[in-house]
């Protein structure tokens, strides 16, 4: 009877032991296929970019050195998608012939927008003014992330009703790119000033370079589809170019970028970041 018991007993042991044993072979293989579907959406909906040319400084490339003839230093993740927002750094895909540009979306469909230069917090500065689609306010842009006012002021102004507008915007919306206009009545510091605006046409972006001295953009080429957007930025990666030389540190540098990535996502999913 005792021997009877023991292998009752045996017996018993073996299926705990088993049962230990699958559970964890359960909880690894979940914990794989959680990873393997984090990273394989991370891949789907993640792409890391290299930045060539000054036109996003001092965003992007600060202190650029050369490569092949291309200023090089920082890489971006870009987030793919059209769904790009106000302020955000875009890639905008040109298509087959032409190779995409990296510039910051400042104005969408339905919105008005102009460039002209006002009496602002104390100076004289070229400032992008907006009235958002469905909106009556006029929003007098302080762009901190521009490479220098003092050197876009250096663009030569057009002078239209007594009104100083940018001179590479203005001259190419009225004339070459055939914009309409619409005059707003803008106060500035105790004045009024009769300003005239351009219309974003339905479904597209306008945009500019940081560097709006060496970029050329929406000022020249005219607004683009919002379509064309490949996806906008939510990582940049400073000496990005460099760290790729450098297997080890490279690795290191994509695992937290991963999880910063991944992190912020979560709380974007939760209310908890915009």
């Amino acid at each position: 009877m005792a021997q009877t018991y023991k292998y009752f007993q045996d017996d018993m042991e073996e299926k705990k032991t088993n049962k230990v044993f699958y559970k964890f072979v359960i909880a690894v293989v979940l914990v794989y296929l959680v990873i393997f579907a984090i990273v394989y959406a991370y891949h789907a909906n993640f792409e890391y970019v290299t930045i060539n040319g000054p036109s996003m400084q001092n965003t992007l490339n600060p202190n650029p050195e050369y490569r092949d003839e291309n200023q090089v230093q920082d890489g971006v993740i870009v987030k793919l998608g059209t769904d790009a927002d106000y302020g955000d750094i875009i890639v905008i895909d040109r298509g087959e012939n032409a190779s995409s540009i990296i510039k910051r979306a400042l104005a969408f469909g339905g919105d008005y927008f102009t460039i002209a230069s006002v009496d602002f917090n104390g100076g004289r500065d070229y400032r992008l003014m907006r009235i958002k689609s469905g909106t009556e306010e006029v929003e007098i842009i302080v762009e901190p992330y521009i490479k220098s006012y003092e050197y876009w002021n250096m663009i030569e102004g057009y002078t239209s009703n007594g009104i100083v507008y940018e001179g590479i915007l203005y001259p190419n919306f009225t004339q070459d790119l055939n914009y309409q206009t619409t005059t707003f009545d803008v106060e500035i510091e105790g004045q009024t000033h009769a300003i005239e605006f351009f219309q974003v046409p339905e479904g597209e972006v306008f945009y500019m370079g940081d560097n709006r001295t060496a970029s050329l953009d929406a000022r020249t080429y005219g607004t683009t589809k919002q379509s064309d957007i490949y996806g906008y930025v939510v990582k940049i990666v400073h000496n990005g170019t460099f760290i790729k030389e450098n297997p080890v540190k490279w690795f290191f540098q994509q695992i937290g970028d991963f999880f910063e990535v991944i992190w912020r996502e979560i709380l974007i999913f939760f209310g908890m970041k915009t």
